[in-house]
Protein backbone atom coordinates (compact mmCIF):
# COMPACT_ATOMS: atom_id res chain seq x y z
CA UNK A 1 0.00 0.00 0.00
CA UNK A 2 1.20 3.30 -1.38
CA UNK A 3 0.80 6.20 1.53
CA UNK A 4 1.02 10.17 0.29
CA UNK A 5 1.28 12.02 3.20
CA UNK A 6 1.88 15.89 3.55
CA UNK A 7 4.50 17.29 5.79
CA UNK A 8 4.81 20.54 6.85
CA UNK A 9 7.24 22.49 8.58
CA UNK A 10 8.89 25.79 9.14
CA UNK A 11 12.18 27.33 10.25
CA UNK A 12 13.44 30.66 10.78
CA UNK A 13 17.22 31.33 9.65
CA UNK A 14 19.99 34.06 10.09
CA UNK A 15 19.93 34.95 6.40
CA UNK A 16 18.30 36.34 3.90
CA UNK A 17 15.77 34.19 1.51
CA UNK A 18 18.59 34.90 -1.35
CA UNK A 19 21.17 33.97 0.41
CA UNK A 20 18.82 30.23 1.55
CA UNK A 21 18.27 30.34 -1.76
CA UNK A 22 21.81 30.41 -3.51
CA UNK A 23 23.15 28.12 -0.67
CA UNK A 24 20.46 25.64 -0.82
CA UNK A 25 21.39 25.03 -4.78
CA UNK A 26 24.94 25.63 -4.55
CA UNK A 27 27.25 21.63 -3.88
CA UNK A 28 29.34 24.31 -2.15
CA UNK A 29 27.07 25.91 0.25
CA UNK A 30 24.48 22.62 0.26
CA UNK A 31 27.56 20.63 1.46
CA UNK A 32 28.36 23.14 3.80
CA UNK A 33 25.30 23.76 5.37
CA UNK A 34 24.27 19.91 5.76
CA UNK A 35 27.73 18.41 6.62
CA UNK A 36 27.10 15.60 3.70
CA UNK A 37 28.82 15.74 0.69
CA UNK A 38 26.26 17.65 -2.14
CA UNK A 39 26.23 17.86 -6.00
CA UNK A 40 23.68 20.44 -7.08
CA UNK A 41 23.09 22.96 -9.76
CA UNK A 42 20.61 26.07 -10.39
CA UNK A 43 18.95 24.50 -13.50
CA UNK A 44 15.51 22.91 -13.82
CA UNK A 45 15.59 19.52 -15.08
CA UNK A 46 19.09 18.86 -13.45
CA UNK A 47 19.03 15.94 -11.33
CA UNK A 48 21.19 16.32 -7.80
CA UNK A 49 22.65 13.80 -4.65
CA UNK A 50 22.63 15.10 -0.65
CA UNK A 51 23.98 13.56 1.95
CA UNK A 52 27.08 11.66 0.41
CA UNK A 53 24.52 10.25 -2.28
CA UNK A 54 22.11 8.62 0.43
CA UNK A 55 19.49 11.70 -1.39
CA UNK A 56 18.75 12.43 -4.78
CA UNK A 57 16.40 14.08 -6.79
CA UNK A 58 15.89 16.66 -9.64
CA UNK A 59 15.16 20.27 -10.06
CA UNK A 60 11.19 20.60 -10.95
CA UNK A 61 10.65 24.33 -10.14
CA UNK A 62 12.93 27.20 -9.25
CA UNK A 63 11.46 30.89 -8.58
CA UNK A 64 14.53 32.67 -7.57
CA UNK A 65 14.69 33.83 -3.90
CA UNK A 66 11.40 32.23 -3.10
CA UNK A 67 10.39 28.55 -4.13
CA UNK A 68 12.45 25.57 -4.70
CA UNK A 69 10.33 22.21 -5.79
CA UNK A 70 12.22 18.88 -6.62
CA UNK A 71 11.83 15.33 -6.46
CA UNK A 72 13.33 13.55 -3.53
CA UNK A 73 14.36 10.16 -2.38
CA UNK A 74 16.74 8.07 -0.41
CA UNK A 75 19.13 5.51 -1.11
CA UNK A 76 16.46 3.48 1.08
CA UNK A 77 13.58 3.63 -1.61
CA UNK A 78 12.72 0.60 -3.86
CA UNK A 79 12.81 1.22 -7.01
CA UNK A 80 8.93 0.83 -7.15
CA UNK A 81 8.28 3.38 -4.89
CA UNK A 82 7.55 6.90 -6.25
CA UNK A 83 9.66 10.34 -5.58
CA UNK A 84 8.83 12.10 -2.90
CA UNK A 85 8.44 15.90 -3.47
CA UNK A 86 10.27 18.65 -1.47
CA UNK A 87 8.54 22.11 -1.13
CA UNK A 88 10.44 25.08 0.01
CA UNK A 89 9.10 28.71 0.01
CA UNK A 90 11.43 31.36 1.25
CA UNK A 91 10.25 34.40 2.75
CA UNK A 92 12.32 37.00 4.52
CA UNK A 93 11.65 38.53 7.35
CA UNK A 94 12.64 41.48 9.68
CA UNK A 95 14.86 39.06 11.52
CA UNK A 96 16.49 36.66 8.82
CA UNK A 97 14.31 34.03 6.35
CA UNK A 98 11.40 31.71 7.25
CA UNK A 99 11.58 28.93 5.65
Amino acid sequence: MIMKEKVILEASFNCSAKELYNHWLSSDGHTKMTGGEAEIDEQIGSSYSAWDGYITGENLELHPYSKIVQTWRTSEFEDSDENSHLILELEDQADGCLL
